[in-house]
């Protein structure tokens, strides 16, 4: 099980990959229809991260995709929805489902989710996504713990 380093303006956070597929698949679920271009194409990069299997090196790119204040903006707004779709995923059993991680392939062909995944784990990727838009994460790869 691999780990990758998301980065925007040159800091950024280590965290397992499949706590970030998982998060890039929550995010790309919640991105409306009626989109904007922009937005639609990080939709599909962020499934194509979430559903490949990239061992150590899922990558969100955020500096090509959030080139503006207006799409930082947007984006934290859908980690908001995001956030409280994966809370409705987990309202029962404080879990995603492996049922849901199963079926939107999360994590690369062949991967199959044996037990559901501690919704905790995910937030700690949602948080540090949030903190690290907001200009309030200053750590780098080389002093980033790994968010397990």
């Amino acid at each position: 099980m691999g780990s990758s380093f998301t980065e925007f303006r040159g800091f950024g956070f280590w965290s397992r990959d499949q706590l970030l597929e998982t998060w890039l698949e929550l995010l790309a679920e919640v991105v409306p229809a009626d989109a904007p271009g922009w937005l639609r194409e990080a939709e599909q990069h962020w499934r194509m991260q979430a559903r490949a299997g990239f061992q150590g090196c899922v990558n969100a790119d955020l500096d090509a995709r959030l080139t503006s204040d207006d799409r930082i903006e947007t984006v934290l707004a859908l980690t908001e929805q995001a956030s409280a779709y994966a809370a409705r995923l987990a309202a029962q059993t404080g879990k995603l489902p492996a049922d849901w991680l199963n079926t939107r392939g999360v994590g690369g062909e062949g991967t199959v989710w044996p037990r559901d995944l501690e919704l905790e784990s995910v937030r700690q990727v949602a948080n540090a996504l949030t903190a690290l838009l907001r200009g309030n994460l200053q750590t780098t790869a080389k002093t980033s713990p790994v968010l397990h």
